[in-house]
């Protein structure tokens, strides 16, 4: 009887254990509610603020795509935001008012937090507005102007912060006056065309464009005759004081209140305008100060 109870205590055994090794097991983890996304240019927004550098540090960077996480309990509609966040992108902010034509946004609720893609479109390239030299001071400015001037370029864009209180273009135009004084070989003053992104701000793209009345062959050949003028002049001239080289070369132009302003009137066909004396005396002076240097740098009583 001992032995019958104990075999059918062993049976019951095995089949309890079996039983429970063919239960499904139940495994628990923490929850994560927002993972790191495996996108390296995914960005966590949870403001407008927020939202709005991210799309800034994408076009910046010239992205054509972006990822934006927004958790569950973003403060404020997130379709009204995206729009609006593009008009500021696109009206407001100097690369995107410059180099974007679109963005669009497509949104995707992922339980508890909505992922956004936002596709960017450029009619800009972005390896062009990119290599955008940033100019801070009038200074920077006007240099940027005379080597414009110099090369008759037909122009350049950066991205201008306007400095002190005069507008943008007030800023430009002082510019262009300030380099066009400093270059007194040139032989035409450009008319300037200023455009910027956006229209009316501090800090812009600033595109500018200068127009010549004449082509840039002519103009070149001018100013070649001209310098060259200007050189067996300053070398004829050479042993006088600069009074008496002022005195000397104005006797041999005219004064003409209708005549043109650049240097190459009085140096080529001498008459000009007050403008255009005091430009070719100027680039006369300029030779005569290179020979007295080299005179003295020869006679060993350089500086």
């Amino acid at each position: 009887m001992k032995r019958l109870f104990a075999l059918v205590f062993a049976l019951l055994c095995l089949t309890s254990c079996a039983s429970m090794l063919e239960r499904e097991a139940t495994y628990t983890a923490t929850h994560v509610e927002n993972p790191p996304s495996s996108l390296a240019d995914t960005y966590r927004v949870n403001t407008y603020a927020g939202l709005c550098s991210s799309l800034r540090s994408y076009v910046e960077e010239g992205k054509t795509e972006g990822n934006l996480r927004f958790p569950a309990t973003y403060p404020g509609n997130l379709t009204v935001d995206l729009e609006k966040a593009k008009r500021q992108m696109m009206e407001e902010e100097p690369l995107g008012c410059y180099a974007l034509s679109d963005i669009t946004f497509h949104i995707n609720r992922i339980i508890a937090y909505y992922e956004v893609t936002a596709a960017f479109d450029y009619r800009i390239p972005p390896a062009e507005y990119m290599a955008l030299e940033t100019v801070e001071s009038a200074e920077a400015l006007s240099e940027k102007m005379e080597t414009a001037l110099r090369d008759l370029g037909s122009g350049f864009t950066v991205l201008l912060d306007v400095p002190g209180e005069d507008s943008a273009e007030e800023c430009v135009a002082s510019a262009l006056e300030l380099a066009y004084g400093r270059c007194v070989d040139a032989v035409s003053r450009p008319e300037l065309e200023l455009t910027l992104y956006p229209k009316t701000a501090r800090r812009a793209v600033a595109k500018v464009k200068l127009t010549y009345s004449e082509s840039t062959t002519v103009l070149r050949l001018r100013q070649r005759n001209m310098c060259q003028a200007a050189e067996r002049l300053a070398r004829e001239l050479a042993a006088l004081d600069e009074e008496g080289l002022y005195e000397a070369v104005m006797a041999r132009w005219q004064l003409d209140p209708a005549g043109a302003s650049g240097g190459d009137a009085a140096l080529l066909g001498g008459a000009a305008n007050r403008e255009g004396l005091d430009r070719g005396f100027a680039l006369v002076r300029q030779y005569w100060t290179e020979y007295q240097t080299e005179e003295n740098e020869e006679r060993g009583d350089a500086p």
